[in-house]
């Protein structure tokens, strides 16, 4: 009997492995090392890809907080693409991003995400918590991998019971996870974790930064005010300290507090020029604390940090301060100067970004640089178009509809209502009868079309009969060939 139960229960797995999907994407080793030379096969039967006889495949090697981005193209063989890569030497995990055009492969949501590993067997330090942040989202959306909270802080978790000592840096993210996932024991988690730091006899300075930072967050005022003392008394010129008044100045609800420590902020940014190596005080000096200004309608403060502030930083930093001041009607000339600005700084930003790319590379950076642009120009035309300079608007949203190709509604419909503005009559109706024609028009669109008319006239109604006939011939045609 117990022989014949043995039987059973291997027929049963194996009939359970067999009716398990075959992985589409397999790598020639499970525990992969950094600097490690790997091999890929994908094999894209059942997947969106299955028909692609050619296939983009790009590596996001994560580095500690960088991201080395290596694309190649590759082609079927034997219905399968293979590839060899050389991981970098400083990755601690990775994963693969496969996609033909608009069609991409990413596992039904979860991602090719991959863990490197050391000679010992285990993940590397690092390999979790660089892993889980891929699931927290932000990064990923584009590259199909959802949203994993409870994963992401599971990995958190088997990252501090390997390496105990990667906790202190990553306490907030793990702290921010459980607020994302709405622990209710998140704030008991942070609170303990304060007390002990608190209580301990040597403190560094990431631990007083901490306990400022969590006893802001938990809105403890008192504790705030005690350890934000400690902090400026003993560790008053490191750049944890700025980072602490950086974030303290981003929770302020008044221009009051947020004016009083501005100086202090512009201070260190002009000192500190090209020096700082913290990312993440570099990205609120740089685009949250900008914006916070603006908010504030403290313009003259913007202005005065964009003066030391590096080139590359600037566009992104002008347009939403620029768009900010064009939704709330503050001030529209400014709005209009910044976009100006804005504009030509990305477009040289990107050239030179391009020109260091080659073959696939440069071929899907330029796709991005167009996505890029098409965006920042319906900005600026959008802006000129309230102040009233609807050929100029025209001349810009032109360009957005040429880099997205018509695929945009919303933008159809803005570039539309710039030739409305900008044209009238005869001048009008060559702009916007090929809408119709290409079907990239809606019934605003068509009104628009009917009013360049004139009147709601014969020639109308005739017109776009013509039209969409026009266009049922042409796709007959491209049928038959």
């Amino acid at each position: 009997m117990k022989f014949l139960f043995t039987i059973l229960f291997y027929f049963f797995v194996a009939a359970f492995a067999n009716a398990q999907p075959a992985q589409r994407l397999t790598i020639s080793n499970l525990k992969p090392q950094p600097g490690e030379t790997i091999q890929i096969k994908y094999n894209p039967a059942g997947s969106p890809l299955q028909n692609s006889k050619q296939i983009s495949i790009e590596f996001n090697s994560l580095c500690k907080g960088e991201v080395w981005i290596d694309t190649a193209t590759i082609y079927k063989k034997s219905g399968a693409f293979t590839y060899a890569y050389t991981l970098p030497e400083n990755a601690k995990a990775f994963f693969i991003y496969l996609n033909s055009g608009s069609a991409k492969d990413a596992k039904g949501g979860m991602g090719y995400i991959y863990k490197l590993y050391g000679r010992d067997g285990r993940p590397v330090q690092y390999a979790n918590s660089e892993a889980a942040m891929l699931l927290r989202g932000g990064y990923t959306p584009d590259y199909g991998i959802s949203k994993n909270l409870p994963l992401a802080r599971k990995w958190l978790d088997e990252e501090f019971k390997l390496y105990f000592y990667s906790e202190p840096e990553l306490r907030k993210t793990y702290y921010n996870v459980l607020k994302e996932m709405k622990d209710p024991e998140a704030n008991k988690w942070l609170q303990q974790k304060l007390e002990t730091r608190a209580d301990a006899d040597n403190r560094s300075e990431d631990d007083v930064e901490f306990l400022v930072w969590g006893y802001q967050v938990l809105g403890d005022k008192e504790q705030y005010e005690v350890w934000s003392k400690e902090f400026k008394q003993v560790f008053g010129n490191s750049s944890a300290f700025f980072k602490q008044t950086a974030f303290s100045m981003m929770q302020q609800k008044d221009s009051t507090g947020f004016v009083e420590k501005f100086d202090s902020i512009y201070t260190y940014r002009r000192n500190h020029f090209g020096m700082e190596k913290d990312k993440m005080l570099v990205s609120m000096i740089n685009h949250s604390i900008p914006q916070k200004m603006i908010h504030f309608n403290r313009t003259d403060l913007l202005q005065k940090l964009l003066d030391i502030n590096p080139f590359a930083t600037k566009p992104d930093v002008l347009k939403p301060a620029a768009e900010y001041l064009s939704d709330k009607k503050k001030d529209l000339s400014l709005a209009e100067k910044y976009m100006h600005t804005a504009v030509a700084m990305k477009e040289k930003i990107l050239d030179s970004i391009t020109a260091s790319k080659s073959g696939m590379a440069k071929e899907r950076q330029e796709t991005l640089n167009q996505n890029t642009l098409a965006d920042y120009y319906d900005s600026y035309a959008y802006i000129l178009l309230q102040n009233g300079k609807a050929k100029e608007a025209f001349e810009n949203m032109s360009k957005t509809y040429a880099y997205s190709k018509g695929s945009s509604d919303f933008w159809n419909k803005r570039y539309a209502n710039t030739i409305a503005a900008a044209f009238s009559g005869d001048s009008a109706v060559i702009y916007l009868e090929p809408l119709v024609y290409k079907h990239q028009a809606g019934f605003a669109v068509k009104k628009m079309l009917m009013q360049a008319y004139e009147t709601n006239s014969e020639k109308y109604a005739a017109s776009i009969q013509n039209l969409e006939k026009k266009m049922l011939a042409d796709k007959l045609a491209l049928k038959k060939n």
